[in-house]
């Protein structure tokens, strides 16, 4: 079973990174969605880069689904 935001999002890609990881979406319209989740005193930060205002949300709402 694929994690929800790669069902959403196919032709995404996951990449290590300093201590942590990025996933990116590719959009055909609009810029590439980016999701890094990194190491952040405690815990963990995540930052989702949005597309652009063309880009829809539900990349979004699901990282933030598998964070709650």
């Amino acid at each position: 079973m694929l994690p929800k935001w790669q069902a959403l999002a196919p032709l995404s890609s996951q990449k290590s990174i300093a201590n942590g990881y990025r996933i990116t979406a590719p959009s055909a319209v609009a810029s590439d969605e980016v999701l890094e989740v990194v190491e952040y005193q405690d815990g963990s930060r995540a930052t989702f880069y949005k597309g652009s205002f063309l880009s829809g949300n539900k990349l979004r709402q699901e990282a933030r689904d598998c964070l709650e």
